[in-house]
């Protein structure tokens, strides 16, 4: 019998209706479509970072890097969120057989998550880390509305990770692609960080941090990523997603990180200006 985790934030994060969901996410690719810099326009990312807000809030951000990845073709997609709600070292999958959105289901690449777990102490198989956490699912629709079925899924939620041991889980997941995916491991994965940014009282310091992180991501060096949330110059609830892709996206062949969008939840609520939370969408190649 499949074992398929259900959807849990359908109708709170995003549309429980399954052609008002795939409107509004095509709608949020179109409109963002013709923004994409003509440089990059022929590039195939190997790695994307995307806020996890309700849709209203961070949708249109998250399209921005969505939209790099239309056209492109992948075997897999790893989403690397964080949880909010258990709190564990290392990382877990979801020990199922699909993921459900409104939108279908999306088929998990069983042997490539058992593979991992069994080549990494730091990732272990559970079919309870992932019950109600937002971060990962808001992700799948996006992905989906990109790929139809023509994908597998490898959904990790991330917990807590020093920087030397998301370099061991990135090499970990590198190796386990090239033993399954041969010399077509570098391409055939695209790999997703779902933050959001700073949460707080202060739109000048969201903005001030905003620019610190954009400076981070494009500047493409992990470990002066980490020291940047250490020293508190910048935040991100998916610190440790973020410098885990960071990792793997260099291993997998990238060269460069570029921030595609940024935005605050200030831009949708203007009056509600006694807490804000920063959005940004980046992408790797």
């Amino acid at each position: 019998m499949r074992r398929t985790r259900k959807p849990a934030q359908a109708g709170r994060f995003y549309p429980s209706n399954p052609r008002e969901l795939a409107q509004d996410v095509r709608e949020y690719l179109r409109s963002t479509r013709d923004t994409l810099s003509p440089s990059l326009k022929d590039v195939k990312p190997i790695a994307l970072i995307c806020p996890h807000a309700g849709y209203i809030y961070s949708g249109r951000t998250a399209a921005h890097a969505y939209a790099s990845a239309e056209g492109q073709r992948y075997a897999r997609v790893l989403i690397a969120a964080p949880s909010h709600h258990d709190f564990f070292p290392g990382a877990t999958i979801y020990d199922g057989d699909s993921y459900e959105t409104p939108l279908g289901a999306a088929m998990i690449d069983r042997a490539f998550c058992e593979r991992l777990e069994q080549r990494s102490g730091l990732v272990q198989l559970s079919d309870s880390a992932d019950v109600t956490e937002h971060s990962l699912e808001v992700q799948v629709p996006f992905v989906q509305s990109l790929h139809n079925d023509e994908f597998t899924l490898a959904p990790m939620l991330v917990g807590k990770l020093s920087s030397e041991e998301a370099e061991e889980l990135a090499r970990a997941i590198h190796d386990t692609m090239q033993e399954l995916d041969g010399e077509n491991a570098n391409d055939s994965t695209l790999l997703v960080a779902s933050s959001d940014l700073y949460h707080g009282d202060d739109l000048d310091e969201c903005r001030r941090q905003t620019e610190a992180f954009t400076r981070a991501v494009e500047a493409f060096n992990p470990d002066a990523f980490d020291d940047g949330i250490a020293g508190r110059e910048f935040s991100a609830c998916g610190s440790c997603p973020i410098t885990l892709v960071m990792r793997l996206a260099r291993l997998m062949g990238a060269e460069s990180g570029r921030v595609l969008n940024t935005s605050t939840s200030a831009d949708v609520s203007p009056s509600h200006h006694g807490y804000v939370v920063g959005y940004a969408a980046a992408m790797f190649a």
